[in-house]
């Protein structure tokens, strides 16, 4: 798994000896003219060697080569750089968003890195973040701990300004809140504040669980390449079900604009571009809708046709009564109803002479409609 050959046939010097790291011993060493240490493991610590060897090639733990010679198991691992911490005091304003971009980007690979293998490489915030070049490198040293028998590392005092809205809540640090710190870097990164200043911590944090981080200044936002200035924000959604699902998303997205270029969308990322239209070149391009039934064009008051009468179904036709003779048997039903009203109000007298003098039945419609009309009369007279 690890290949063979000692320290000194890759160009590394031992120097004086370092207390151990856990299970490793270590020392000081000139790799190649980088300063750094070498790293002596047990002969069964290969495994944990060439992983922590891979990690450090991806940006996690500062390993730069692995080996085995007759001694056992050794690791060179770069001297600690500079702080971002202290890049950042030096530089206190905005960066360039390529920069920008540049930076995270290579931030979220050495996370990616982490998650590809299920290890958690610590909380990350500025002071266990170093700056080599124009890339990032995470310590990693509770990773490096956890491979090795180390210890527990001691969180750093500025550590809280680096707190996800969860972690605020109590929860430890995962993959999810060191995704939410990269968003914290990047914004900081591009506006020269960080999301939350000026609120004290206390309040900042309860900002971030309960409005996340504002937008942009207009003129920095402007200044972005199309995408950025929502992607960073989407980093810092207090909700970590609606933040990139992962390291790898953020490096290849901030990677396309570090490249100058917007990346490709992808699911809850930006939205795809729209496709243009076909152009227009006269407005009668434009297909109208079809009519139902086209109105036929008015030239003048006499193009009007009157209508035609309208000529009552014969029974052979139809067997649906017209609607007059419905109306007409609506107002005989109302008057048959008044005229019944009345004659139990007429008076024992009346009606004596009424059974006296017996009447025709009355069968037609207009006969009713008489009779109830003059009984109404008669009940209104005075």
């Amino acid at each position: 798994m690890l290949a063979s050959g000692s320290p000194a046939s890759r160009g590394y010097t031992g120097g004086a000896a370092l207390s151990p790291a856990g299970r490793a011993a270590r020392c000081e060493a000139d790799l190649a003219g980088d300063a750094g240490e070498i790293w002596r493991l047990a002969g069964d610590a290969e495994r944990a060697a060439a992983r922590l060897a891979e990690l450090g090639r991806c940006g996690a733990g500062g390993f730069i080569a692995a080996g085995r010679d007759e001694d056992g198991v050794w690791l060179a691992r770069l001297a600690p750089a500079a702080t971002l911490s202290a890049w950042l005091e030096q530089h206190p304003g905005p960066a360039d968003p390529a920069l920008a971009c540049s930076l995270a980007a290579s931030l979220a690979d050495a996370a990616a890195a982490c998650e590809a293998v299920s290890l958690f490489p610590g909380a990350i915030d500025p002071d266990g973040v170093f700056v080599r070049g124009d890339s990032l490198e995470i310590r990693a040293d509770a990773m490096v701990g956890a491979l090795v028998g180390g210890g527990g590392v001691v969180a750093s005092p500025g550590a809280a300004r680096w707190l996800s809205p969860e972690q605020a809540e109590g929860q430890p640090a995962d993959s999810a809140s060191n995704r939410y710190a990269i968003g914290l870097l990047l914004y900081r990164l591009l506006s020269g504040e960080h999301p939350f200043s000026g609120r004290g911590l206390r309040r900042g944090l309860d900002d971030q669980l309960q409005r996340g981080a504002p937008p942009l200044p207009d003129a920095i936002a402007a200044s972005l390449p199309p995408g950025l200035h929502g992607a960073c924000l989407r980093l810092l959604d207090p909700d970590p079900s609606r933040r990139p699902a992962s390291a790898a998303e953020i490096a290849a997205q901030l990677g396309g604009f570090a490249g100058g270029r917007s990346p490709a969308s992808s699911p809850g990322t930006s939205p795809a571009p729209m496709r243009s239209a076909s152009p227009i070149t006269s407005p009668s391009s434009i297909a109208p809708p079809s009519p139902i039934a086209p109105p036929s064009s008015i030239t003048s008051p006499s193009s009007i046709a009157s209508p035609s009468p309208i000529t009552p179904p014969s029974p052979a036709s139809s067997r649906l009564p017209h609607p007059r003779l419905l109306a007409g048997l609506a107002v005989v039903a109302a008057g048959a109803i008044a005229a019944w009203c009345a004659i139990r109000a007429v008076s024992p007298a009346t009606a004596s002479a009424a059974r006296a003098h017996p009447r025709r039945p009355l069968t037609e419609p207009r006969a009713l409609a008489d009779c109830a009309s003059s009984i109404l009369i008669h009940r209104a007279a005075p």
